[in-house]
């Protein structure tokens, strides 16, 4: 997934819609697989294994944002600007980070 390949199945239709839109795969894949379910209760009516197969299907979802971004491993970035405690303050403010000056 991080190269831009699929496994072929329902994740094809979210890599096309990750493409162009901001939202993680694991959340694609899960609303495209959940679609499949509710067509899967409509006509086997058959809720148990559909509630099996949702508690899976969010799992592997989770687990695929998770890998997808790196797991908990802290995220940085390194701006250079001439008014650094402007800056400091509204990201402090608006985003609720730390801020680190060198």
């Amino acid at each position: 997934f991080n190269a831009g390949g699929t496994t072929g199945g329902t994740d094809i239709i979210a890599r096309i819609a990750n493409k162009y839109t901001n939202i993680s795969m694991g959340k694609l894949m899960f609303t495209v697989d959940f679609c499949v379910l509710i067509f899967v209760i409509l006509v086997f009516k058959d809720v148990r294994l559909v509630t099996y197969t949702l508690i899976f299907v969010f799992i592997a979802s989770r687990v695929i944002d998770l890998i997808g971004e790196g797991g908990y491993a802290g995220k940085g970035f390194m701006v250079i600007t001439s008014r650094p405690e402007e800056l400091a303050k509204k990201i402090d403010e608006d985003l609720g980070r730390g801020i680190t000056f060198i």
